[in-house]
């Protein structure tokens, strides 16, 4: 029950984490890592809403952990803020260039990192919870806004949702083995880059194929509601609802008029 945001703290000098915990562990879930190598362990195991990272560590250092995390697609929508003494214009591009979404130079205050967090995560809900509410106009400017990686993902998984539609117990189980992901990894893929449950993104994609098929003007209720994998007229007409503001009938009779 526990909703707060995910946080990992990857850093080898243990006053630095001490520090960094004390003054986020009030408003996020905050787990750490002595390195890179264990931080990339326990990121592709958690699979956190944002990563706070040294540059300079042991084993793997903040640079390649960042590099990893961005061309894993289990990994590579979540937030990195890179945190190095190091302070000159060539170091700050390559912690940009290695896909970082921040970089902070040593010593920095509490209150500019927790900015700095807050404006991330901020700045990544709106983002996705913008696409998910106005789907088919904002598309084309989130595809742009996301990398490669993360835009392949949606698009895989819609399709072996499109691909399994009219199978009506279709579930998140079902979806992480087509995908090759675990269950745990997938949900909260899905959250962090939609802002919706596995299940909810499921729906959105049976009522958005359900809005295509309704403008065709070739099918009945209950032929789109075959399609799509729905046997209850009450639950399609409420789930239109919810995700249009009106009825199937209403819809149309709008489209036409306008």
């Amino acid at each position: 029950n526990d909703d707060r945001k995910v946080i990992l703290l990857v850093d080898d000098n243990q006053e630095i984490i001490d520090y960094i915990k004390d003054s986020l562990v009030d408003t996020y879930k905050v787990f750490t890592a002595e390195n890179g190598k264990v931080g990339w362990e326990k990121a592709s195991e958690k699979v956190p809403d944002l990563v706070i990272s040294d540059v300079m560590m042991p084993v793997m250092d903040g640079i390649e952990l960042c590099k990893t995390m961005k061309q894993d697609v289990r990994t590579s929508h979540i937030p990195v803020i890179l945190l190095s003494a190091k302070d000159a214009l060539q170091d700050q591009s390559e912690g940009y260039d290695a896909g970082a979404d921040s970089y902070l130079t040593k010593p920095f205050s509490s209150s500019l990192l927790r900015s700095r967090v807050k404006n991330i995560l901020e700045a990544h809900q709106k983002l996705y919870s913008d696409y998910t509410s106005d789907f088919k106009h904002k598309q084309k400017s989130f595809n742009e806004s996301i990398n490669q990686l993360d835009k392949e993902f949606l698009d895989n998984l819609t399709k072996v949702i499109e691909d399994n539609l009219e199978d009506e117990t279709l579930n998140i189980s079902q979806v992480a083995l087509q995908l090759n992901m675990s269950h745990s990894t997938l949900y909260r893929k899905i959250k962090a880059l939609t802002n919706l449950t596995a299940n909810e993104y499921i729906r959105k994609v049976r009522i958005r194929v359900a809005e295509q098929l309704l403008l065709t003007n070739q099918y009945n209720i209950s032929e789109i509601m075959y399609k799509i994998g729905i046997n209850s007229s009450s639950y399609f007409r409420r789930c239109f609802k919810e995700e249009f503001g009106m009825n199937p009938s209403e819809y149309l009779q709008k489209l036409k008029q306008e």
